[in-house]
């Protein structure tokens, strides 16, 4: 246990470190010219304050202060409810009165990417897309075999959504924006959007319309980036930890703290519901339950309808290194089934991308390794 926790230590300084240099250093080579420079506050309550960002000579945004999460997960045994409700012999320790599903989900891949990434994610068995330091994008078409690299030009990346096959989109540092149509072959710049801090989400449902996020502020477009527009958010929301617009109308919310938030009406109203992150066993970096809000991509949302979805995300487990986990709902998110997911050994998730089916995860890991991940049928 106690090796684990030190090399979830060590996971996060290097991340850290490979950041700093692969990505905030490289402000003043972005395409705007615009500096680098980074500090995250506590308050003083000795709670997690605002990432502050500071801007270049031109006042454009730079990078958020990202740090590292957890490191190797030790492989717990689950309390598995079986499919006649009846539960296993194994355990976990505090989860002993949670109810899990059976695992539901396959490794399809585990892959060692060799170029520089930020965030990856698979629509499905063949076609992914990673983003990474500088810019850098990459795409397969053969399940991972090989990265072409893709024509880009632009700041970090940090986040994608993969529409389809042909439709992609990216954000990241430096306000930047871009879209692919070809299938992340080549990249178009849409207007740039400044939220004071890293684009940590992106999702949208077509080339017209979808989200754009901070871990503070949410903004949306109707026409496909030429306008953004800031909106506001649910009361409860802390920091935003994942985004999902399934229609131009019905829209989710996950923030670091547990709290899910499901809209109807694009964002004008929304109505949420308390996952209680507690019971998970996971917490941020001030030791509170939760996801650590200095990190990107700890989680990630999909719905196929108005009733069917997933939320999956991962984070730091006193004591056992990290843990994943996969909620699933078939009545809109107002009840969630649970799942502890089953990982490769050494396998410690980072980085966390569902496809917009809920049939592939994508997980990476801070070395570059990722796995991909398929819904088994019933």
């Amino acid at each position: 246990m106690r090796k684990n926790f030190l090399h979830a230590i060590f996971a996060g300084i290097m991340a850290l470190l490979v950041l700093i240099t692969g990505c905030a250093s490289k402000g003043t080579d972005g395409p705007d010219g615009a500096a680098s420079d980074v500090a995250t506050n506590e308050g003083s309550d000795g709670s997690e304050s605002d990432t502050s960002v500071v801007g270049g000579a031109d006042g454009a945004a730079s990078d958020d202060g990202v740090t590292g999460g957890a490191g190797d997960a030790d492989a717990a045994e689950d309390v598995v409810e079986g499919s006649d409700g009846t539960a296993s012999d194994a355990s976990v320790d505090g989860v002993e009165n949670l109810p899990l599903a059976e695992s539901s989900w396959t490794v399809v891949y585990d892959l060692q990417i060799t170029h520089p990434t930020n965030i990856a994610g698979f629509l499905n068995e063949g076609f992914g897309i990673t983003g990474g330091p500088n810019g850098e994008i990459h795409y397969t078409v053969d399940g991972g075999q090989t990265w072409p690299e893709a024509e880009n030009e632009s700041m970090c990346r940090f986040c994608i959504d993969i529409v389809d096959e042909n439709l992609v989109w990216s954000g990241g540092n430096g306000n930047n924006v871009r879209l692919s149509r070809d299938g992340g072959k080549t990249w178009q710049a849409v207007s740039d959007i400044s939220m004071g801090s890293i684009h940590s989400n992106i999702d949208f449902v077509d080339d017209k319309t979808g989200w754009i996020a901070t871990t503070k502020k949410l903004a949306s477009t109707k026409d496909g980036g030429a306008t953004w527009t800031e909106m506001a958010l649910p009361e409860d929301v802390n920091s935003i930890a994942a985004v999902c617009l399934r229609t131009p109308n019905d829209g989710y919310l996950l923030s670091h703290n547990g709290m899910f938030f499901t809209t109807r009406d694009g964002g004008a109203t929304w109505s949420g519901h308390d996952l209680d992150m507690e019971k998970f066993e996971i917490v941020n970096t001030k030791k509170q339950p939760g996801l650590d809000r200095k990190d990107i991509a700890l989680a990630d949302i999909s719905f196929t309808d108005e009733s069917n979805g997933i939320i999956v995300f991962t984070g730091a487990s006193p004591g056992k290194g990290s843990k994943t986990w996969c909620l699933t709902t078939t009545d809109g998110g107002a009840t969630w089934i649970p799942e502890l997911m089953v990982l490769a050994d050494g396998f410690s998730a980072a980085r966390v991308f569902t496809s917009s089916d809920c049939k592939y995860i994508t997980l990476g890991s801070y070395t570059d390794r990722f796995l991909l991940l398929k819904k088994t049928e019933n």
